[in-house]
């Protein structure tokens, strides 16, 4: 039994690698179908979600805390553009 509690995983297995093997098969066949049916992927894009939370759940500290940083770079963009949109329409109107 594989089990997520407040950030905590919790795994239970009396079967071994191959129970192992099954319960996660099964998580993430549910994982796949909750992002095909309930959030209207494709099949190939709830497939890449997956691959990479396999990705990131493989990775090193320093490469997930590496890809966290280049997110909020990202964001950081986001926002600054946003706010620069903002002023210009601000000043324009004024």
């Amino acid at each position: 039994m594989i089990k997520v509690e407040n950030g905590v995983c919790h795994i239970k297995t009396s079967k071994g690698i191959p129970g192992l093997t099954t319960d996660l098969a099964v998580i993430v066949r549910t994982v796949k179908k909750i992002l095909m049916e309930g959030c209207d992927h494709s099949e190939t894009e709830a497939k890449k979600v997956i691959d990479r939370a396999v990705e990131l759940g493989l990775a090193t500290d320093e490469e997930v805390t590496q890809e966290a940083m280049v997110a909020m770079g990202k964001v950081m963009i986001l926002l600054k553009k946003s706010t620069t949109l903002e002023e210009d329409v601000y000043l324009k109107g004024a």
